[in-house]
């Protein structure tokens, strides 16, 4: 692929703007592409991509080139984080129940998680199916956050913007 000579600066992305929604499959396989329901208390979206640890294996005997072995990917990379509110609270336990409803169909319906950075001209998904409640420790006068940890089952892919079902008008 040849490169193109840039004649300007490109637009740098922000989280400005930026929604993280999510909605359940009608048909098992397909990605949804309408009904996507946004997390307003949404703080963190979830590790698009990302790699896991490595440790440095390299032996004294190595005279060239450093060695390193594989580890697990972060979990916490893996999750959506969001304020504390009884909305957030709630999406959660939609989410675990529509999760036991889809688990007891067959074939199971999974769902899936939009990031979309509103300069972006495509939105990125990935299917999943969220896990139990988690939160972390807390500690005195600190904001509470609640964390969806999320079970990834494919790759990270880009495709048009979602349709919402839970977007003002004015946004």
């Amino acid at each position: 692929m040849a490169h193109t000579a840039r004649t300007s600066p490109d637009t740098v992305y922000t989280t400005l703007g930026c929604k993280v929604s999510y909605a359940w499959e009608e048909t098992a396989d397909e990605r949804p592409t309408t009904g996507y329901e946004i997390i307003w208390d949404c703080i963190q979206s979830p590790s698009i991509g990302g790699e896991p640890d490595e440790v440095e294996t390299t032996t004294l005997t190595a005279t060239k080139n450093k060695t390193y072995t594989q580890l697990l990917q972060e979990l916490s990379d893996k999750a959506i984080v969001c304020n504390a509110t009884d909305a957030a609270f709630a999406i959660h336990k939609d989410m675990l129940e529509t999760k036991a409803t889809n688990q007891a169909a067959s074939p199971v319906k999974c769902m899936w998680v939009c990031v979309d950075i509103a300069m972006a001209e495509e939105a990125f998904f990935v299917r999943c199916m969220p896990a139990d409640k988690n939160m972390a420790a807390q500690e005195p006068n600190a904001k509470v956050d609640v964390t969806i940890p999320l079970e990834i089952i494919g790759d990270w892919q880009d495709w048009d913007k979602p349709t919402y079902s839970n977007l003002p008008a004015s946004t």
